[in-house]
């Protein structure tokens, strides 16, 4: 009895555990089962969109055997094209040869007005009551322009000067200044950068100046009156305006600079080569002259771009239009630095050639200015992050090459 009840309880215990065996692979396979359902389900969602695509795109379903040969082939072009965009993108938009030749004329139109209307100041002979000059015919009509010329211009220059009388205007210091280079020496003088020295020596009844060996000289003069120290700004520029068109007139704006470049009084040093050269007319006037082509140039470039931009697209992105107006810009400057380039290039044949012979005034401080100006701006232009032009440029040969394969 004890044997049949203990073969019973053996029995019942490996039943127990085959059964528990039985439910957990019962529970695997209805797991696996519905696995396989969703992967069917997936199947036949792929299926059905793998036809909407082929009735889209006009392709029979059949032809679907050849697509890992066509995935390959449209991998490899985009892997192509994306080398090509991060390695070889422009960092300035490419121009037509239109533009080219807009450009190339611009700079040359300036070149021609240069050499022929600006020319070369030669020099100014000043006896009394005038003065005779030479070498630059838009200098020239400028230059009729004088105070107390009866005309109603000229009144006002006369007036002008006889109220704006200033401490800092000292023309005779032995060592110092001449009447002839005071307003070039004298800092109160610059057009530019004078008004702080200008200021400080009205209200101090003084005069700052560089001396004969490039040395900065304080003069005392008279003490202003209240009203003029009150009124310095206004004074300031009253005698700027009415020292202008004088026979003289200004020096270009930061040419006092070199006077600090003496080579102790060396006829071949930068202050007195730039000091003949304000007396022989390369003044503020004679700027307004050189900025006639850099003007001229702009105005053709800048004409050119406004007629041929095209429209503006409503529903563009704000990102896209941005892009746009940036690549608007980069191309102007483009153009602008190629005419610029022109434009100084001529210059420097101008400087070197018969008349002129290597005489700096032949040099055109305004197309020299432009110049630099731009060439900062292309630099600048050239260092700029392009992380969203790279992004744009990639969607767009995106595009490109599944247009090509879709027409294929």
């Amino acid at each position: 009895m004890e044997n049949e009840e203990y073969t019973k309880m053996l029995c019942g215990s490996e039943l127990s555990s085959l059964s528990d065996d039985t439910g957990a692979v019962s529970s695997d396979i209805s797991v696996a089962v519905k696995r396989e359902m969703e992967n069917r389900d997936d199947i036949n969602s792929l299926i059905v969109q793998v036809e909407e695509l082929s009735a889209v795109i006009g392709c029979p379903v059949e032809y679907i055997e050849q697509l890992p040969d066509i995935d390959a082939s449209f991998n490899a072009e985009i892997d192509k094209g994306i080398a090509e965009i991060t390695g070889k993108r422009r960092l300035f938009p490419p121009l037509s040869t239109t533009e080219y030749i807009v450009a190339a004329l611009a700079g040359t139109l300036s070149v021609i007005i240069d050499v022929l209307l600006v020319g070369t100041p030669e020099v100014v002979k000043i006896y009394h009551g005038g003065e005779n000059f030479d070498g630059s015919k838009l200098t020239e009509l400028i230059r009729k322009i004088k105070p107390d010329d009866g005309t109603e211009v000229g009144h006002i220059l006369k007036w002008l000067s006889d109220k704006c009388k200033v401490p800092y205007d000292i023309s005779c210091e032995k060592g110092v200044v001449t009447p002839d280079n005071h307003r070039l020496r004298g800092l109160g003088h610059d057009p530019y950068l004078g008004l702080f020295f200008a200021i400080a020596d009205i209200i101090m009844g003084t005069t700052t100046c560089i001396d004969n060996n490039g040395g900065i000289r304080i003069l005392p003069n008279y003490d202003a009156s209240i009203t003029e120290k009150l009124l310095s700004v206004f004074y300031y520029i009253g005698h700027i305006i009415s020292d202008l068109f004088t026979a003289r007139g200004l020096p270009i704006p930061g040419f006092f600079l070199t006077q600090f470049f003496s080579g102790n009084g060396e006829d071949g040093s930068l202050a007195k080569i730039a000091e003949k050269m304000y007396k022989d007319g390369y003044d503020t006037r004679h700027l307004a002259s050189m900025s006639v082509p850099v003007a001229v140039k702009n105005i053709v470039v800048e004409a050119y771009c406004r007629i041929t931009k095209p429209e503006e697209d409503g529903f563009m992105p704000l990102a896209e239009k941005e892009l746009a107006e940036q690549a608007y810009m980069l191309k102007k400057e483009k153009m602008l630095f190629i005419g610029n380039s022109i434009g100084v290039a001529g210059n420097i044949i101008k400087f070197v050639a018969p008349p002129n012979c290597c005489n700096p005034c032949a040099l055109n401080a305004a197309q020299w200015f432009s110049f630099i100006r731009n060439s900062i701006q292309m630099t600048k232009a050239a260092c700029r992050d392009r992380s969203v032009e790279t992004v744009f440029e990639g969607r767009s040969k995106l595009q490109q090459e599944w247009n090509r394969l879709l027409n294929a």
